[in-house]
């Protein structure tokens, strides 16, 4: 699972969220006078306002990632890398020839990555 860190990265570059059963989200709550994060899994909502609330923030899987980079015209090709315990993702589009790689800890982690550098080429 990526960060929360990442995920409200990705958020915040422009990443949809459209509530899947078993998508994975945090939300927050105040307890003592902070706010804690908690996450859950889960499908139904109470009501409209919770679904549309800013502050619940998506966690993609792996699977999701991937998809989000072939939506936007992209091949991806993610495997291990040499280095042991270390992923690299290529993702490439064949009209313009062009290329991006990102290497990680985690096939999630790269993937997110990735994704982040096409949302911002997307942007501007």
């Amino acid at each position: 699972m990526i960060s929360l860190e990442k995920a409200r990265a990705l958020k915040e570059a422009g990443l949809e969220w459209d509530l899947q059963e078993g998508d994975w989200f945090s939300e927050p709550t105040f307890a003592g006078g902070r706010t804690d994060t908690l996450f859950g899994q889960g499908f139904e909502w109470d009501d409209d306002d919770d679904k549309n609330n800013e502050d619940h923030v998506w966690l993609p899987r792996l699977d999701q990632l991937l998809a989000e980079i072939e939506k936007r015209g992209w091949m991806w090709d993610l495997r291990q890398w040499s280095e042991p315990g270390k992923y690299v993702i290529f993702i490439t589009r064949q009209e313009k020839f062009e290329r991006y790689h990102s290497v990680s800890d985690a096939p999630e982690d790269a993937a997110a990555d990735a994704l982040l550098y096409l949302l911002g080429q997307e942007a501007g």
